[in-house]
């Protein structure tokens, strides 16, 4: 039987914002594997990965990440760009708020 172990953010490495926590930095999968199965969503626009996901108060977050490298490989690491201070209804409305910061 193999054995699973699951790397625990480190809080140092974290931003909080509306109730939810996101890593600094981090790759798309492991963005994945944090966020809500059937309410995440993340979007790669160019060098800019939208993403948006469900906080424990039932509202939705928006945050942007940038590639780090320029090889723009899913494996590659990404860096926090922004974070909404507020929180939305939807996912849809969380990621309008996205695309209109990138523009």
């Amino acid at each position: 039987m193999s054995k699973i172990i699951i790397k625990e953010a480190n809080i140092k490495d974290t931003t909080k914002i509306n109730d939810y926590r996101l890593r600094n930095t981090t790759t798309i999968e492991q963005l994945t594997l944090d966020s809500n199965p059937g309410y995440a969503a993340i979007l790669v626009y160019g060098r800019y990965i939208l993403f948006t996901d469900l906080n424990w108060k039932g509202k939705f977050i928006a945050a942007i990440y940038e590639f780090s490298t320029d090889k723009n490989d899913m494996d590659d690491p990404i860096r926090l760009k922004e974070t909404a201070k507020e929180v939305f209804d939807d996912s849809g409305h969380a990621a309008e708020w996205c695309f209109n910061k990138i523009k």
